[in-house]
């Protein structure tokens, strides 16, 4: 079996759609910021077309756009929350977005469902988590704020759910991640 890597991934792609697709090109270059007419020629793509365009067009359009951006996949990029992708996640994610599978249930999507428990049950084995522990897959820093915060209150709060009791709030500290600050 050959082995994936990114040089793969982006001659399939560029062989599905004629394009020479590689967004890595400029990976080693420091980082540029669009000045005002590039600023426009980006806003200018933001509306729809008045008339379909070629995927070697879009593609080439996105890779230019996608240029103005840190490089988290840089060895010298440690900064910020965002990781870089993997060929694996990118085949992982191109996978998902083909099949489209719904995951909202296990009777409308028992397969991944049950793959999702699966998973998580053994990552709780693998840090010796108690055999209770469990969890979801989310898709997000903002998610996985809203999700714990939900368990959290459900769990301290139980049967007194619609009751408002002030001095079991939240203390979040002013340096909080941006998700979890209050407007």
């Amino acid at each position: 079996m050959e082995h994936l890597t990114w040089h793969n991934i982006f001659l399939c792609l560029s062989r599905v759609t004629g394009y020479p697709f590689n967004p890595f090109d400029s990976r080693n270059e420091t980082v540029q910021r669009p000045n005002t007419e590039q600023i426009s020629w980006i806003i200018e793509r933001a509306a729809p077309p008045g008339s379909p365009r070629t995927i070697t067009s879009v593609l080439k359009d996105a890779q230019t756009i996608f240029t103005y951006a840190f490089r988290a996949g840089h060895s010298r990029f440690l900064s910020h929350v965002p990781s870089p992708s993997s060929p694996e996640s990118w085949i992982g994610d191109a996978v998902t977005a083909a099949f489209n599978p719904f995951a909202g249930s296990r009777e409308a999507g028992s397969g991944v469902c049950v793959m999702e428990t699966a998973l998580i049950r053994w990552i709780c084995n693998q840090f010796g988590l108690p055999e209770e522990a469990g969890g979801h897959f989310v898709s997000g820093a903002s998610l996985a704020n809203l999700t714990a915060l939900t368990v959290a209150r459900d769990s301290m709060l139980g049967e007194n759910m619609g009751k408002r009791d002030k001095s079991r709030g939240i203390h979040i500290r002013p340096d909080t991640f941006l998700c979890g600050k209050k407007r």
